[in-house]
C-alpha cells in the first residue's frame, strides 16, 4: 500500500503545548507590552522624566522597530510572533502620535490627523497583506486604549474635535479592512471602543454643545452601519446573524445617546427617530437590490424602520396626531409586507393597530368635555379613523395571510377586524349617548344606544348567515354588548306607556332576538372552516338559550312591575296592581315557553315552563289570595286558569302527535 504524502497547503494542527508556547504567550506578551507603553506615557507625563519630544520620539521609534521586526518574522514563518510584534508596534505609534498633540501640543490638529491616517493605513494594509486578523485587533485595541491611558486630565470639552476625529480615522480604517476581510471580532471591538469612549467623554464634559455632539454621534452611527454591511454588499452574500445584530444595536445605541444629548426634547427626538427610520428604510431597499436571497436582513431592517417610524409619532406629534399617524401606519405596513412578502412587517402592523387603539382609549375617551354636534366634529372623525384603519388592516392581513398560507396572519387579521367593529360600536355608542344627554333626553340616550347595537348586530348576522366566520365572531361581540346595554335599559324608570307595548320592551325583546339569531347562525357555520372559534361556538350553543329565557323572563317581570305601578299614587293600590300583573305576566310567559318548547321539541324549555307555572300557582295561592283586592285576585286566578288549560291542551296535542 502506498503511503500518502501530506498536503503542503493543508495547515497542521498544533498540540496544546505548541498553542501555549506559540500563540498564547505571544498575545499575552503583546498585550502586556501595549499596557506597559501606555502606562509609561502616563507616568512620564506626570513626573517629567523626559522632555515631550524625547518621549514621543522614543515611542515612535520603538513602535516602528516592532512593526518592521514583526513583518520580517511573519515572512520567515514565525507568523504568530510577527503578528504580535506588528500589533504592539502599531498601538505604540498610535499612542505616541495622539499624545504628541493632545498632551504636548507639538503639532497642530491637521498634522496629527494626517499622521494618524498614515498609521491606520499602514496597520490595516499589513493586516490585509498577512491575512492576520490579530494584527488588526491589536492595532485597534491599542488605538482605543490610548486616549484613556494617555489622558492629561484636562477639560474634555476642549479636546472634543481631536478625540472624535481620531476615532473617526480609526473607525474608517476598520471599514477599509471590512471591505476585504470578514473579521467580526475587529468590528465588535471597534463598535464597543468607539461608543464607550464617546460615553466617557460625554459624561466627563460639563456642558457639551448638543448640536456638534449630535453631529459626531451621527457620524459614528453612519460608520457602524457601513462596517458590518461593507463586505457582504461588496460580495453580494447574506449577512451573518452577528453582523445583522450589530446593525440593529447601532441604531438603538445611537438613539439612546440622542435621547441623552437632547435631554428628552420630544420634538427634536421625533426628527431623529424619523431620520433613523429613513436610514433603515434605505438599508431595506439596498439589501433587496444587492442581497436578493437575504430575506432575514430584509425583514429585520424593515421592522426596525417601522419601529423607529412608530416611535417618532408620539415624539413629533401631539394629541390626535399621534393616534391618527399610528392608525394610518398599520394598513401601510400590511400592504408593504404583502407587496414584498415580509410576514414580520405584516404582523408589526397589528402592534401599531393596538398602539392606536390604546392611545384612543387612554387619552381620548371620553371624547367630549364641552357641547358638541353629534358625529359632525373633528374629535369623532379622528377617533373613527382609527376604527377604519383597524378594519383596513384586518382585511389586508386576512387576504395576505390566506395568500401566503400564514395562519397567524389570518388570525391577527380577524382580531383586528373584531377590534374595528368594537371601536365603531363604542364610538357610536358614546356619540349617541352624549348627544341625547346633551339635549336633555337621558332616557332616550340608552334606548338609542341599544337600538344602534341591535342594528349593528342585525347587519353582521345577515352577513354571518352566508357562513362568514368573521362576521359571526363580530356579531357575537356586538350581541354581547347589546345584552349588557339592555340590562341598563331594563332598569330605566318607566315612561307613561302601555304595558308590553313601548319602545323599551320592544328593544329588550329585540336583544333576545339578536341572541337567537347568533345561535341560529352558529349552526350554519362549517366546523372545519373556523377552528379558531370552536370554544366560543360551544359556549354560544350551550349558554345562549339559557340567557335568552332568563333575560326575557327578567324583562317581562320588570315591565309588569314598573308599568303596573306607574302613575298610581296610592301605595296599597299600586301593590295590588303589581302582584296581579306579575301573576298574569308569569302565566303568559310560562304558556309561551311551553308552546315554543313543543314547537322546537326542547324538553328543557317545557320543564322550565311547568316549573314557572308551579311558582305562579304558589304565588297566587299565598300572596294574591291574602294580600290583593278581590278584583285583582279574580284577574290573577282567571288568567292563571286559562293559561293552565292552554298548557294542558298543548300537552294533549303534543302527546297525540307523538302517538
Amino acid at each position: 500500500m502506498e503511503s500518502r504524502s501530506p498536503d503542503p497547503d493543508r495547515p497542521t494542527r498544533l498540540s496544546l503545548e505548541e498553542r501555549i508556547g506559540k500563540r498564547w504567550s505571544t498575545w499575552t506578551g503583546a498585550v502586556a507590552l501595549l499596557f506597559a507603553a501606555g502606562f509609561y506615557l502616563q507616568l512620564a507625563a506626570g513626573r517629567g522624566w523626559l522632555g515631550p519630544i524625547g518621549k514621543i520620539a522614543i515611542a515612535i521609534a520603538a513602535g516602528t522597530l516592532a512593526v518592521v521586526a514583526g513583518d520580517r518574522a511573519t515572512r520567515r514563518d514565525a507568523r504568530v510572533l510577527g503578528q504580535g510584534l506588528i500589533g504592539v508596534g502599531i498601538g505604540v505609534v498610535f499612542g505616541a502620535l495622539y499624545a504628541g498633540h493632545a498632551l504636548y501640543d507639538l503639532y497642530d490638529p491637521r498634522v496629527a490627523a494626517f499622521a494618524l491616517i498614515g498609521v491606520t493605513t499602514v496597520g490595516m494594509l499589513l493586516a490585509v497583506r498577512h491575512d492576520a486578523a490579530p494584527i488588526a485587533v491589536i492595532a485597534v485595541l491599542g488605538g482605543y486604549l490610548t486616549p484613556a491611558l494617555a489622558s492629561s486630565g484636562g477639560d474634555p470639552g476642549e479636546q472634543r474635535e481631536i478625540l472624535f476625529a481620531y476615532l473617526t480615522v480609526l473607525d474608517l480604517g476598520v471599514l477599509g479592512v471590512a471591505l476585504a476581510r470578514r473579521w467580526r471580532a475587529l468590528e465588535r471591538l471597534a463598535f464597543a471602543g468607539t461608543w464607550v469612549l464617546f460615553a466617557a467623554w460625554y459624561h466627563r464634559t460639563a456642558a457639551p454643545d448638543p448640536t456638534l455632539t449630535l453631529v459626531w454621534c451621527a457620524v459614528f452611527f453612519a460608520i457602524f452601519l457601513a462596517v458590518p454591511l461593507a463586505y457582504h454588499l461588496r460580495r453580494q452574500i447574506a449577512l451573518s446573524r452577528d453582523r445583522l445584530a450589530l446593525v440593529v444595536i447601532d441604531g438603538a445605541v445611537g438613539f439612546g445617546f440622542a435621547c441623552e444629548i437632547l435631554d428628552g426634547d420630544a420634538a427634536h427626538l421625533g426628527r431623529v427617530a424619523l431620520a433613523l427610520a429613513a436610514a433603515y428604510a434605505g438599508l431595506t431597499a439596498l439589501v433587496r437590490r444587492r442581497l436578493r436571497g437575504d430575506g432575514l436582513a430584509y425583514a429585520v431592517f424593515a421592522i426596525v424602520a417601522a419601529a423607529f417610524a412608530t416611535l417618532a409619532v408620539p415624539l413629533a406629534l401631539r394629541a390626535h396626531g399621534i393616534m391618527l399617524a399610528w392608525a394610518l401606519e398599520a394598513p401601510v405596513l400590511v400592504w408593504l409586507g404583502s407587496r414584498y412578502r415580509l410576514a414580520l412587517v405584516r404582523h408589526a402592523g397589528a402592534a401599531v393597530v393596538a398602539l392606536a387603539a390604546l392611545r384612543l382609549i387612554s387619552a381620548h375617551l371620553p371624547m367630549h368635555g364641552e357641547p358638541f354636534t353629534p358625529f359632525l366634529n373633528p374629535t369623532f372623525a379622528s377617533a373613527f379613523a382609527v376604527a377604519i384603519a383597524a378594519a383596513l388592516y384586518g382585511w389586508g392581513a386576512q387576504r395576505s395571510g390566506a395568500r401566503f398560507g400564514d395562519r397567524f396572519g389570518v388570525a391577527i387579521g380577524i382580531a383586528s377586524s373584531i377590534l374595528a367593529a368594537v371601536l365603531v360600536l363604542a364610538l357610536v355608542h358614546a356619540e349617541l349617548g352624549g348627544g341625547f344627554r346633551q339635549a336633555g333626553y337621558h332616557h332616550g340616550a340608552r334606548l338609542a344606544v341599544l337600538a344602534w347595537w341591535l342594528v349593528a348586530t342585525a347587519g353582521l348576522l345577515a352577513v354571518a348567515w352566508r357562513r362568514s366566520t368573521v362576521a359571526w365572531l363580530a356579531a357575537a361581540v356586538t350581541a354581547a354588548g347589546a345584552t349588557l346595554v339592555s340590562l341598563g335599559v331594563a332598569l330605566l324608570p318607566p315612561a307613561p306607556a302601555l304595558v308590553f307595548v313601548n319602545p323599551r320592551f320592544a328593544l329588550l325583546v329585540a336583544t333576545a332576538g339578536a341572541l337567537i339569531g347568533l345561535w341560529r347562525c352558529e349552526r350554519r357555520l362549517a366546523v372545519s372552516s373556523d377552528p379558531s372559534c370552536l370554544e366560543l361556538r360551544r359556549w354560544v350553543r350551550v349558554v345562549t338559550p339559557a340567557v335568552v329565557v332568563a333575560g326575557l323572563f327578567l324583562a317581562v317581570t320588570i315591565e309588569a312591575w314598573q308599568q303596573a305601578s306607574a302613575g298610581v299614587d296610592d301605595p296599597v293600590r299600586a301593590s295590588w296592581l303589581v302582584q296581579a300583573a306579575l301573576s298574569c305576566a308569569w302565566s303568559a310567559f310560562a304558556a309561551a315557553a311551553l308552546a315554543v318548547g313543543f314547537r322546537l321539541r326542547v324538553t328543557a324549555l317545557r320543564v322550565y315552563a311547568l316549573a314557572l307555572f308551579g311558582v305562579t300557582v304558589a304565588k297566587v295561592a299565598i300572596v294574591d289570595l291574602g294580600r290583593v283586592e278581590q278584583i285583582y285576585r279574580v284577574a290573577s286566578f282567571l288568567v292563571l286558569g286559562l293559561l293552565l288549560f292552554t298548557a294542558s291542551w298543548l300537552y294533549h296535542r303534543g302527546g297525540a302527535r307523538r302517538s
